[in-house]
């Protein structure tokens, strides 16, 4: 028996921007292997395929396919808490983790219990499968805490975002908006009984624009976990500063003031402990990521303002001092810094693409 109703052909429709969405995160990560783009591959994925069996379910009255459909959609609030963690610290945060398993594991127990899904006529007339029971409660939590997580995160992302990405930012917080608590409304003030299917067409329709919105600007990623202020070049020998690139200039002192400070401080250390060059230096509201060069005649110390460390910032770094000395005979570095500052310039783009500029 063929089912096709209207709420059939919104589950179908809604798999549509589901599937692009999915598609253009495949294409970013194979780009730019930023971890939050395999996340977002993996929550639009497994809501694809779970959207897809529902409107099978739906369309063939096959109340095992739509419930399969259902299970299969549960893993979406992990990989959601995974997008927003990625975005915004540098690990997972341990009570939002329990609290996800906890809504998940319910979802999963109680979606293998027997007549967790029956056949019913919606408001409009039309038949078609539901959930019921303990499961139907579950599923409600678990997307409860996704919308949450998705609105809440993306909202302090706009909110902190700089006015060059401002308008990008507010596409992917409408996207949030109509995946999170639109969506949830409708499925909360019964809409749904009306329109079966409602509510994930509404969240295609967001899981589209957040992705746009990250595809057009990948530094959106990028905005909560650091923010990185000014990147120095200093003379390891005199002490002076060989060049400077500025992404926040709010609170910075001058130039040669500040290399003056961390030459005189490495050196102290260094003289006193004889264990070698500092490579660190954290303060309560700020850190100083120091990269010297690997060649021992290559007198050039790689200074990073940043008010938090990441992994991330400590490789570019490393990226940043190797393509330098590598390319730069050691001879001409003080030249190219002075005369020829734009070549650095390339150097810097090359190796801290995602770095949000707020100058």
């Amino acid at each position: 028996m063929i089912n096709l109703t209207f709420s059939t052909l919104i589950m179908f429709i809604s798999t549509i921007p589901e599937f692009i969405a999915l598609v253009m995160c495949a294409i970013n990560f194979r780009k730019k292997r930023y971890l939050h783009y395999l996340y977002m591959f993996a929550t639009w994925f497994f809501l694809w395929l779970g959207n897809l069996l529902l409107a099978i379910g739906y369309l063939t009255l096959n109340l095992v396919v739509y419930k399969v459909g259902l299970l299969v959609t549960i893993p979406l609030t992990f990989f959601i808490m995974l997008l927003v963690d990625s975005i915004s610290r540098e690990s997972i945060e341990p009570f939002k983790l329990s609290i996800v398993m906890i809504v998940s594991t319910l979802a999963f127990a109680f979606g293998l219990e027997k007549n967790v899904v029956a056949l019913n006529v919606s408001k409009l007339g039309e038949v078609g499968p539901i959930v019921v029971g303990r499961f139907n409660y579950a599923l409600a939590a678990s997307f409860l805490v996704s919308s949450v997580l998705w609105f809440y995160y993306f909202l302090v992302l706009y909110l902190k975002s700089p006015k060059n990405l401002r308008k990008i930012a507010s596409i992917n917080l409408l996207g949030a908006i109509i995946g999170g608590p639109l969506a949830g409304l409708v499925y909360a003030s019964g809409i749904v009984w009306y329109l079966p299917g409602t509510d994930y067409f509404l969240i295609a329709i967001g899981a589209l624009l957040t992705t746009y919105s990250f595809s057009k600007e990948p530094k959106l990623g990028y905005i909560l976990p650091f923010k990185v202020s000014r990147l120095l070049l200093i003379d390891i020998e005199s002490g002076l500063p060989l060049f400077s690139h500025t992404w926040d200039n709010s609170g910075l002192v001058d130039s040669y003031l500040f290399s003056g400070a961390i030459h005189g401080i490495t050196n102290i250390l260094n003289e006193s402990l004889h264990k070698g060059l500092v490579k660190e230096i954290r303060l309560e509201e700020a850190s100083l990521i120091i990269k010297a060069s690997e060649e021992k005649d290559y007198p050039v110390a790689f200074v990073l303002i940043t008010n938090k460390t990441s992994a991330i910032l400590s490789q570019s770094l490393d990226l940043l001092e190797k393509n330098i000395t590598r390319t730069i005979p050691k001879e001409k570095i003080e030249e190219i810094t002075i005369n020829q500052s734009s070549n650095l310039e390339s150097y810097i783009e090359s190796a801290f693409p995602y770095v949000v500029s707020y100058t």
